[in-house]
């Protein structure tokens, strides 16, 4: 899945493909934070070259994106629970 984004970007900056991928996995862990699923997915991050490291602009960008479907005031909250638990 993660290449399919790559491959079929318009914009060629690193760090624009690399906000839509950070946003896509924060995506993913919302659905399911399964400690399991949070597991595979950074492994998938880590083996298409990607960082699964997050970080507040991270979260910016993501939250900016999925703001139908999060609660935008407590992405910090969420920032610091994914470092407690997942990192």
């Amino acid at each position: 899945m993660l290449h399919l984004l790559v491959e079929f970007r318009k914009d060629k900056d690193p760090n624009v493909v690399n906000h839509g991928v950070k946003t896509f996995f924060i995506y993913q862990i919302i659905k399911n934070d399964h400690p399991d699923n949070v597991k595979w997915w950074q492994n998938r991050l880590d083996e298409s070259g990607y960082s699964y490291v997050l970080n507040s602009g991270d979260m910016d960008v993501a939250f900016m994106f999925l703001s139908n479907i999060v609660n935008t005031d407590r992405k910090e909250e969420f920032l610091e629970a994914y470092n407690r638990d997942y990192m």
